[in-house]
């Protein structure tokens, strides 16, 4: 009779222990998929996280990117309007040099026709004074012509 009142508390406790480490193991299991689960999550958010944040880098750098295309075909564009104004700048140089040649040409011929002139009021008035002192003094032609 003693062993079995000692055996069926035994029983009753190996029992409820064995009740015990299952009622333990699904509530490990539980807490296990539920950490799973959060750890999953986690990883989700941390992934969708740091898209977001690539992504948002990638417009940046997309935008500069963009940005310094624009730029270099400025450049580009201010280079040949750059040369284009070089040629037509150095056009009206050739052209001012020519114009100012000319100039000098007909300031050289202004002065020649200057000096014409007053050669040739010279040349007048001492004609004038040669007809007028022969005017005067037909006896001297007389006397030259008779001798």
């Amino acid at each position: 009779y003693l062993p079995f009142i000692c055996s069926f508390p035994a029983l009753f406790f190996f029992k409820m222990l064995s009740q015990m480490l299952k009622d333990h193991n699904q509530r490990q299991a539980v807490c296990k998929e539920a950490q799973e689960r959060l750890k999953n999550e986690a990883i989700v958010a941390a992934h969708n996280l740091s898209s977001a944040v690539v992504d948002h880098l990638n417009s940046k750098v997309g935008v500069a990117y963009h940005n310094e295309k624009k730029l270099d075909v400025e450049a580009k564009r201010f280079d040949q309007n750059s040369n284009h104004l070089t040629r037509h700048t150095e056009q009206w140089m050739a052209l001012a040099e020519s114009l100012n040649d000319a100039l000098k040409e007909v300031g050289d011929v202004e002065h020649w026709t200057r000096m014409m002139e007053c050669d040739l009021e010279q040349i007048v008035e001492t004609l004038k004074r040669v007809a007028e002192e022969s005017k005067r003094s037909p006896s001297a032609e007389e006397t030259a012509t008779s001798e």
